[in-house]
């Protein structure tokens, strides 16, 4: 069984148009989820033309207590000396 911890919040407001985008005041919000690599310390990093706004790990068990999650610029950092994990990164634009 795998699992995945977000760590932040994230919350966003607007009205939802008939594709699912998000409509706020001065336009649209477009979000996408970066992955980054499943290894021991993974970042996954946000396009230049979009934002930071949340990510997560992802690991099949977390038994190491040496684990650090986080936010870095515009990516997302997942780190773990026990055991190999995917970050994410929630990434987003307004249009």
């Amino acid at each position: 069984t795998e699992s995945v911890r977000i760590y932040g919040d994230t919350r966003i407001t607007g009205d939802l148009d008939a594709d699912g985008d998000i409509v706020g005041v001065g336009g649209n919000l477009n979000c996408n989820i970066r992955t980054g690599p499943t290894n021991k310390v993974s970042t996954a990093t946000c396009t230049s033309s979009y934002t930071l706004t949340g990510g997560g790990c992802q690991t099949t068990s977390f038994n190491n207590k040496d684990h650090h999650f986080y936010p870095s610029g515009n990516s997302y950092i997942c780190q773990d000396d026990g055991q190999p994990l995917k970050a994410y990164a929630i990434c987003c634009k307004i249009t």
